[in-house]
Parts: structure tokens; C-alpha cells; sequence
């Protein structure tokens, strides 16, 4: 299975799971990484066949973390992976924590609808569906690391939010891949063990090399989890 992983800075934990455990754990399947920081992976669009981009950052940025390539030829492929491109799923469980009080079908739906409308998620996936009809997974961006007691949010309120996720990617004509249950801490935040020693995948600076992103960054995810999100995707595309 040829894999196409396209994201921004939550990428590296995918990546250097896959090239220190998921290589050699997954033989038949190979996956290439084209990740750039933050929005900039937002500036990619349909040109010629291929996913380009105009900003020289973002062409720099490609090439080192797919080792040369600087455009993305989706027909080289058999299913995409949009890494951090969706909104978190915190940002879909207040609307179901509102759904069981006095808010209204109309107002609910749109709340549940502009995090989704505004992600860089939707606007790859109008892109991407100008060349191809590939496959695409949308990997959920993490939740924040840390642990709360949430004594408003109840188990049905988050599943309820992750059903939302999925039908709005859905929508969108992606597969929606929330993060692994093992990774989760008080139903809406990970557990920080997977936050230590997170690393990027290009230094400041934009050069090649790997680099933490420090103590206090409770955003991005380490190696430890990214080994757990490869088991989830592989466990359902693996026989593709």
C-alpha cells in the first residue's frame, strides 16, 4: 500500500514513528511525507496533475520531508493521509454538551459546522478532489495534552462530537481517524505522556534535522504516539 501523508507540523510524530518502527513493523506498505508548518500546507493547490505551491518556504519544507519531492502526484498512490487538518474535537463537543440544553437545531448546526467550514481540512480535500478520487483519511488533530476534571462533558457528549467529526468529513468526502482511545485522558485531552519529547521534523530556519519543541508545548505529540495512531490506520487500511 502506497501511502500519501499530507500535513503540517503534527506530521512528525507519524513520521518518526514510521521511520524508526512503522518500516520495518509495516513491509508492504510505504509511506511519503509532505509536511510544512502550521497553515502554510494550506497553500497547496491543483496544478498539472499535482498538488503545488507557490510559496518557496512551503516547496523547501516538502522536499525535506519527503526527501526530494516538491509537488504531490496523487495518482502515484492509493490512499492519502491529511495529518493536524481538521479541528480538534474539543471544538465539536461543546456544541453536544449545548445539544442537551435549550439551543436550537438551526444554531447547533451551525455551530457544529463552521469549525470544519474554516479548517485547513476542507480546503485541501477541494484540491485534492480537482485531481483525484483517492482514498483520503483525515487524521484528527490531538487533543491538547493535559489532564482536567470536566464535570460538564459526559462520555455521550464526546462520542456524540466524534460522530459529528465524522459526518462532517464525511461530507467532505474523507474518512475521519480520531486518535487512539489508549492516547485519551478525562475524555477530551491526551494523556501527557505522549506529549514529552516531542520533536519537529525541520528545525528553525527551515533546515533538515529534528528538534523539540520544547517542555511547555502541550499541542504536539511524540513518537509514542504516533506508533499508536500507525496501529489504528494500518489495523483498518493495511489490506488495501
Amino acid at each position: 500500500m502506497r501511502v500519501c501523508v499530507i500535513g503540517n507540523s503534527h506530521t512528525a510524530c507519524i513520521k518518526l514513528a514510521w521511520d524508526n518502527w512503522g518500516r520495518e513493523q509495516f513491509k508492504n506498505s510505504e509511506l511519503t511525507f509532505y509536511a510544512t508548518r502550521g497553515a502554510r500546507i494550506g497553500t497547496l493547490y491543483a496544478k498539472d496533475g499535482a498538488l503545488h505551491s507557490d510559496e518557496e518556504e512551503v516547496r523547501k519544507n516538502l522536499g525535506i520531508s519527503s526527501c526530494g519531492r516538491t509537488n504531490v502526484v496523487l495518482d502515484e498512490y492509493d490512499v492519502c493521509v491529511l495529518v493536524g487538518a481538521t479541528p480538534r474535537l474539543e471544538e465539536f463537543v461543546a456544541g453536544a454538551v449545548r445539544q442537551s440544553r435549550f439551543y436550537s437545531e438551526a444554531v447547533l448546526e451551525r455551530a457544529w459546522r463552521c469549525p470544519m467550514d474554516k479548517s485547513l481540512a476542507k480546503k485541501l480535500l477541494n484540491e485534492i478532489r480537482k485531481l483525484s478520487a483517492i482514498p483520503v483519511v483525515a487524521l484528527a488533530k490531538p487533543n491538547l495534552a493535559g489532564e482536567k476534571d470536566c464535570k460538564e462533558i459526559d462520555r455521550d457528549a464526546v462520542e456524540r462530537a466524534g460522530e459529528l467529526m465524522h459526518e462532517k468529513c464525511l461530507a467532505l468526502g474523507a474518512d475521519l481517524l480520531l486518535q487512539p482511545d489508549r492516547t485519551v485522558r478525562d475524555l477530551i485531552y491526551t494523556d501527557p505522556g505522549f506529549a514529552r519529547g516531542s520533536r519537529r521534523l525541520i528545525r528553525s530556519g527551515n533546515e533538515r534535522g529534528e528538534q523539540d519543541f520544547g517542555e511547555d508545548d502541550v499541542t504536539h505529540m511524540n513518537e509514542s504516539f504516533g506508533r499508536e495512531c500507525l496501529n489504528e490506520f494500518m489495523a483498518m487500511h493495511a489490506s488495501s
